[in-house]
């Protein structure tokens, strides 16, 4: 919708220092574009389509007029009385139209010039001025949002029907197109044949030029959904459907024709009007309802407390028809251009609006609900924090082919089908492996060779006395490299540490323990996943000889884990970082090849030592003389830090030679000095 600032001075005075595309905005008019031209300004509002009283210059004055509560000024006309007798027989289909109006005037000079400011409006607003009839029903229309149509009387045939059209009935339209009708079409028409297609465009056969002398002016409420559907039947919006389809005000078309006329008047001399319009009085479009609503609801529904009388004039100003039913209760009569208009609290959404929500004070809830860290199941929690870390799921068949899990399961756990569909799909799933190495290699035949996929889903085993045991599954598997090779760093081809790391970061309270026990999984890098005293999953590097077997030549990680036996991860505690320095000391420990360090860590641990808050790896050296052949030299470096004050060597002295003793006494293991 397009307005000019000097159009709606027509209607309110509007102080030149204000800045009125900010001020539609305040209302909830969202502005598109602001163009200067000449002396006034042109602006471009994106009207919702809840409110289509704002398709008009009058209906965004009326806004403008409540925020800066002045009156504005009345809509002028020319009043006019309903003719008994009209040149034409009518016949209303109250169904499309519930409110049907028009006047006949005849003997017209169409030849006349239509105003400058009339015409120049127009073009500003984008619509291109054509003859004067026409011009006048467009700038009419633009300014108080009433569609109007005007058709050469002379070209209609003994009397005016608003009704469906029938099937097959073909009409010439002033868009140069030819359109088919069915019966759902709503169509204007004489004795013989459609005029116009009702709420959207007219027919060429009955268009004015300069040369009409006698023409019908057609104003009418239609029905707005039965537009909206003939609209978007032909794929033809129009600046009348547009207004026909979100809701004309159906008490306005009178007041548009009486409009008309005022401006034709003072353009060129008319002798006699026909005036006739009829109505469904039981029409839900016509009934307007009434609402109350009480000053205390607003604030409790807005937060503040606004005087009545300023309640009352922002109503007023908007056309709503207040009236006071007691000191703090006002009565509303449902406006009948506007649909959005229902209850009490679209009432308060009127006054918040005009009052400005940016004048609404600000406040903090003083409640706030409480949650629990995690709001997911842990199938769901693992699997989303699977795709963060850029694993893609994929989703495989239970049934695979015969003999294809030998390696991952005993002969007597399989599930065979008695009556298999198809030879690969012969037995029911009881690991993920085949699904996920299968989907390896699909891609890597496609030139996709650097992988990170999990499936979530169930295997099938049987047990003992033929029970069948469904287990929930998460499975993954990772190959090639994690990124690739840049400017600064070479290629990371994904491995065992890479796989352990992504799942201990989902699942922090998990440990590793290796083993040896899986035969499609390499001896030397596999483990269980442990959780407690609970094992919940396992770990390792597919086999290079169970990798050939399915034709894949690239290093392949695979893991599963049982999340109905996973417990949830403990919710995070937090503590204050200490402001005071660290101090650390360092231990060379000589032990045997076979020894396990992280043992030695957690037993090291398990003393809680006073103030020593971490313990980490710094170094590994493995020697190759005789001396030293079967041991290695590990450099542990151990952190201290107290909370509460700045720490003395001596303390920690103190810590270091308790450590000594322990690894000495109770691990036995050589300290290198």
């Amino acid at each position: 919708m397009k307005i000019t600032t000097d159009w709606l001075s027509d209607f309110i005075k509007v102080n030149k220092r204000r800045d009125i595309s900010s001020d539609l905005t305040h209302l909830g008019l969202e502005v598109d574009k602001v163009k200067k031209v000449k002396d006034r300004q042109l602006i471009e509002i994106d009207i919702t389509p809840n409110r289509a009283d704002c398709l008009s210059i009058y209906g965004i004055a009326r806004d403008l007029s409540a925020l800066y509560k002045i009156n504005k000024n009345p809509i002028k006309q020319h009043k006019l009385k309903i003719t008994r007798k009209i040149s034409l027989d009518l016949n209303i289909n109250h169904k499309i139209s519930p409110h049907y109006s028009g006047i006949i005037i005849k003997n017209v000079d169409n030849t006349v010039k239509t105003p400058t400011y009339i015409s120049r409006r127009l073009q500003y607003c984008g619509i291109t001025p054509k003859n004067l009839i026409v011009d006048i029903l467009n700038f009419v229309m633009l300014e108080i949002g009433q569609p109007m149509h005007v058709f050469d009387l002379d070209e209609i045939e003994d009397s005016l029907c608003v009704r469906f059209s029938k099937d097959g009935e073909r009409i010439s339209c002033l868009d140069g197109k030819t359109y088919t009708l069915n019966k759902t079409i709503p169509v204007i028409a004489d004795k013989n044949k459609p005029i116009a297609i009702a709420g959207i465009i007219g027919g060429i056969e009955s268009s004015t030029t300069i040369k009409t002398k006698n023409v019908l002016i057609e104003s009418a409420f239609f029905v707005p959904d039965i537009i909206r559907a003939a609209s978007k039947h032909f794929r033809l919006q129009t600046d009348s459907s547009f207004r026909f389809e979100r809701g004309v005000d159906p008490e306005i078309n009178r007041v548009a024709l009486e409009r008309v006329v005022y401006l034709l008047k003072d353009i060129i001399r008319i002798k006699k009007i026909e005036n006739f319009s009829t109505r469904l009085k039981t029409s839900k479009y016509l009934k307007q309802s009434k609402i109350n609503l009480d000053l205390d609801e607003i604030q409790k529904v807005i937060g503040i407390s606004l005087e009545s009388k300023y309640v009352f004039d922002v109503f007023k100003r908007l056309d709503f028809n207040p009236t006071y039913k007691s000191k703090k209760n006002i009565q509303i009569l449902e406006p009948t251009f506007r649909f959005d208009i229902k209850n009490s609290r679209d009432l308060i959404e009127e006054v918040a609006r005009v009052y400005g929500y940016n004048n609404l004070p600000s406040q903090i809830p003083q409640n706030t609900i409480s949650s629990k860290f995690y709001d997911k199941s842990l199938t769901q929690f693992i699997t989303g924090a699977l795709s963060d870390r850029g694993y893609n799921e994929v989703i495989n068949f239970s049934f695979i082919p015969s003999n294809s899990q030998t390696v991952t399961s005993d002969d007597k756990n399989i599930l065979k089908i008695l009556n298999p569909i198809s030879t690969d799909k012969s037995e029911m799933r009881t690991s993920m492996f085949f699904g996920l190495m299968k989907n390896i290699l699909y891609n890597i035949s496609r030139k996709e060779s650097n992988l990170m996929i999990y499936e979530n889903g169930k295997v099938y085993i049987k047990g003992n006395s033929n029970k069948i045991i469904e287990k929930q599954v998460i499975a993954g598997a990772v190959t090639g490299t994690k990124y690739p090779a840049n400017i600064k760093s070479d290629n990371h081809f994904q491995n065992f540490l890479d796989v352990k790391g992504d799942l201990l970061s989902i699942i922090p309270n998990l440990s590793i323990d290796r083993v040896s026990c899986e035969r499609y999984l390499s001896k030397s890098c596999q483990a269980l996943i442990i959780q407690g005293s609970k094992i919940v999953g396992k770990l390792g590097q597919v086999d290079g000889g169970i990798l050939k077997s399915f034709g894949i030549k690239q290093e392949t990680f695979y893991f599963e884990m049982y999340p109905d036996i996973l417990s949830h991860i403990r919710d995070p505690s937090y503590k204050e970082f200490s402001i005071y320095p660290t101090i650390k000391r360092d231990l060379t420990l000589l032990i045997t090849r076979t020894h396990r360090i992280g043992d030695v860590i957690k037993k090291i641990r398990g003393n809680q030592y006073k103030h020593l808050i971490n313990i980490k790896i710094s170094d590994i050296f493995c020697g190759k003389s005789e001396d030293y052949h079967n041991l290695k030299s590990v450099t542990l470096e151990f952190l201290f830090q107290k909370n509460d004050g700045t720490l003395k060597d001596d303390t920690v002295a103190r810590v270091m030679d308790k450590i000594i003793t322990q690894i000495q006494n109770e691990l036995k293991i050589e300290i290198k000095l």
